[in-house]
């Protein structure tokens, strides 16, 4: 993987943490024992729930549990091999990550397994590694491609725009979107490499045109390619 990327949410999960619990325990001995502290009893700790002087102590009859934080579990990641090129999630943050089929990856154990549940990898094991590598052999594609396809693998997850000077008379061509992409977004990408797709809204010829332009980015000669949309507008 050559990209990575961080997206902000509001909404996530705590993953691989559990709760930290402290115990709190009711004996009828202890019942007329005050709870704000004057009792001593192991910790000394104590508080009134349900109208009953509870304790942190050892010996008790009725327990509950009170969350109090969270705390990290023990083996919180694991490691599972891609069966398909896949845009994953690397943690609870959001941040996300490119692989090729074939890549073994380390990931949070609950995020491993919901990929393993998804058909998207195997555990890591050196059986489902060579078995998965097998099925790559099998394609018809050579390590070189497969090098190649992984190292591009980055503009499946890249945001591209395109911006040009109102009035400038900017034309949409292979050679004037290759410069762009250069000057927008700091990635070099032959002109001779980019074709703009058919279905595309944003047609060769167009002049300052505000929309969606898709191209075909082409590689290993030629050979393979990745579709791409970019958005082009006007610099504000």
């Amino acid at each position: 993987m050559s990209f990575v990327r961080h997206l902000s949410t509001s909404t996530r999960f705590q993953i691989n943490k559990k709760p930290l619990l402290r115990p709190w325990f009711y004996h009828h001995k202890y019942q007329d024992s005050p709870a704000n502290g004057e009792f001593d009893y192991n910790s000394g700790k104590g508080e009134y729930f349900f109208g009953k002087p509870y304790f942190v102590h050892n010996k008790a009859k009725d327990i509950f549990y009170e969350q109090i934080g969270w705390i990290n579990s023990s083996h919180s990641s694991l490691k599972v091999v891609l069966l398909k090129d896949l845009v994953y999630e690397t943690d609870e943050e959001g941040t996300q990550a490119s692989g090729a089929v074939g890549d073994v990856i380390t990931l949070p154990k609950d995020m491993g397994r919901d990929m393993v549940n998804n058909l998207d990898a195997l555990y890591a094991t050196p059986e489902n590694i060579k078995f998965v590598e097998s099925t790559t052999d099998n394609t018809g594609e050579t390590k070189e491609q497969l090098a190649l396809k992984k190292k591009y693998s980055w503009l499946e997850l890249a945001d591209l725009i395109i911006d040009f000077t109102p009035g400038s008379g900017w034309t949409v061509s292979e050679e004037t979107i290759a410069r762009r992409l250069l000057v927008c977004n700091k990635v070099v990408i032959p002109a001779e490499n980019i074709t703009v797709l058919e279905d595309s809204l944003v047609k060769l010829g167009d002049m300052e045109p505000k929309g969606t332009l898709k191209i075909s980015i082409a590689y290993d000669g030629n050979v393979s390619s990745i579709e791409k949309s970019i958005q082009i507008a006007p610099a504000e």
